[in-house]
């Protein structure tokens, strides 16, 4: 017998009846078997005895008893040579790999932060007597039906893909920072279901940019920012916002404990007429003011009640819209729909020139209220090769009918009468809309209602410009992104390199 020659039905150490094959990882096979001295499940890695590994893999699993968190699976017996064969007996759990679980779909925010911080924490608790793990990954995490937690590999993962050197796996030494580095990683793969690095329990890679590993948020929208933040503060090198970095698997299993409720994870329904405005809508994941969730939303409201309030609102928005109409009918600029006062004939005919923006941020009423902030100010440093984009989506171009819309809000420091906007998309087709604030506007809009539509179109080019047919006086200028062009198959995603702005002061 050898590492390779076991075969069902054989009966090990005089008590392991070998039942069936569970999985092979780094030339050793693991066996579902029956201890038929005390009728219980256990499972068993093999491999065989004259392997260069063997030895750093019994001396990994012996020293691994020390380790008490019942979350590890406990080493029952590790034998040196049976029959040519070197193996560990272990507990056996009914559990799947997480890696199966993320081939199907990422994890919700809470789910990915509970998960994630047992796991941590139970490292936490191995570090306290000097056991690390050196191989955390969502192949060496097994999770049952009630989410409970088992990690398995404790030591002996590292001792078999390091060739015979326990010191070292992949160039990467096994202390602390190692099983830090893999809660991170692995955390990062639940929120996105893309392994930051390379190819990994046939998780496809993350995606990069510059270099430097896009964040959770940015890879797939629904992604919290707590859960986020906590995510870069162990990968960011450094992490943004001169946030303090977490460096041990306690911190981790801390920062994941505070985080707050999940915000709302895409619903798949096409937006509402009253969200593609930005009035705010019922929604069964609506929260109190304590913040603590809502009791009933739609879900709770008679039928008949819903549709009868949404077409009294629908019915009110047509009244209101029916005035505003006649009124700017009456100012005679039918491309112009701001509601402040018209720009006098003298200054439309004066010489249009560029209008230097002040400030611009990203404008997303209908999310989280947060879109790449730190990307905007790449629209308008007059650069084509640095870009503002926002988060990936799937299922449909339309946000995959999570929100209505997403733009940049351009701020010009003071009215200007503008005349003509330029906008150089990364990737198209992108269809968008062309919004401005009523003219006196000082602060800066919040919603989508505070500002008055001027042009909607569909780029099918990287540049185009937005000419009005007279100027309109405005401080601020919304590119609001309505359809996104597809990405990868299923993945949206729009892409804003810069937007100009004409006109007179």
């Amino acid at each position: 017998m050898n590492g390779h020659a076991i075969e069902p039905g054989q009966t090990m150490a005089g008590r392991y009846r070998i039942e069936d094959l569970a999985g092979e990882v780094a030339q050793s096979r693991t066996w579902r078997a029956m201890d038929t001295i005390l009728n219980r499940s256990v499972g068993i890695q093999t491999m065989p005895s004259n392997d260069a590994r063997a030895t750093a893999f019994l001396e990994a699993a012996r020293a691994s008893t020390t380790v008490l968190d019942p979350r590890f699976l406990r080493v029952l017996d590790a034998v040196a040579d049976e029959g040519g064969a070197a193996y560990v007996v272990r507990e056996w759990t009914r559990a799947v790999p997480l890696a199966v679980l993320l081939r199907e779909r990422p994890m919700s925010n809470r789910r990915a932060a509970t998960l994630i911080g047992e796991v941590a924490d139970a490292v936490a608790r191995a570090h306290e007597v000097g056991a690390y793990h050196c191989c955390i990954s969502p192949a060496t995490i097994l999770v049952n039906d009630n989410d409970v937690v088992r990690i398995t590999g404790l030591g002996t993962e590292h001792a078999l893909y390091a060739s015979g050197r326990p010191d070292e796996a992949e160039g990467r030494p096994c202390d602390e920072q190692a099983d830090v580095l893999a809660l991170g990683r692995v955390l990062y793969a639940c929120l996105v279901a893309r392994w930051p690095g390379s190819r990994e329990s046939g998780l496809s890679p993350a995606p990069t940019e510059h270099g430097r590993l896009l964040r959770p948020r940015r890879v797939r929208a629904g992604v919290s920012r707590d859960v986020d933040a906590v995510c870069d503060r162990i990968l960011g090198d450094p992490p943004r916002h001169d946030a303090a970095p977490l460096r041990s698997a306690r911190d981790i299993a801390a920062a994941l404990s505070r985080l707050d409720d999940d915000e709302p994870e895409p619903t798949g329904l096409s937006p509402s007429p009253a969200a593609a405005t930005g009035t705010p809508t019922w929604a069964s994941s609506s929260r109190t003011t304590d913040g603590s969730p809502a009791r009933g939303g739609t879900g709770s409201l008679p039928r008949a009640l819903v549709i009868t309030g949404v077409a009294l609102l629908v019915a009110m928005l047509a009244v209101l819209a029916f005035y505003v109409g006649r009124q700017s009918a009456g100012d005679g600029a039918a491309s112009d729909t701001s509601d402040g006062p018209k720009v006098p004939a003298s200054s439309a005919t004066a010489a249009a020139r560029p209008l230097a923006a002040r400030a611009i941020s990203d404008f997303d009423p209908q999310g989280d209220q947060t879109e790449n902030p730190e990307e905007a100010a790449n629209a308008i440093d007059g650069r084509p090769d640095t870009t503002w984009t926002t988060l990936q989506y799937s299922t449909s171009p339309e946000f995959g009918g999570d929100k209505g819309g997403v733009g940049l809000l351009v701020d010009l420091g003071n009215q200007k009468a503008i005349t003509s906007v330029g906008i150089l998309f990364g990737a198209t087709p992108t269809r968008f809309e062309l919004w401005a604030a009523p003219a006196g506007t000082a602060d800066a809009p919040t919603l989508l209602t505070e500002l008055r539509q001027l042009d909607a179109r569909n780029a099918t080019g990287d540049s185009t410009r937005v000419r009005l047919d007279s100027p309109v006086r405005t401080q601020f200028v919304l590119v609001w992104l309505t359809s996104l062009p597809q990405e990868a198959p299923g993945l949206y995603r729009g892409i804003i390199a810069d937007i100009s702005v004409e006109g007179t002061a």
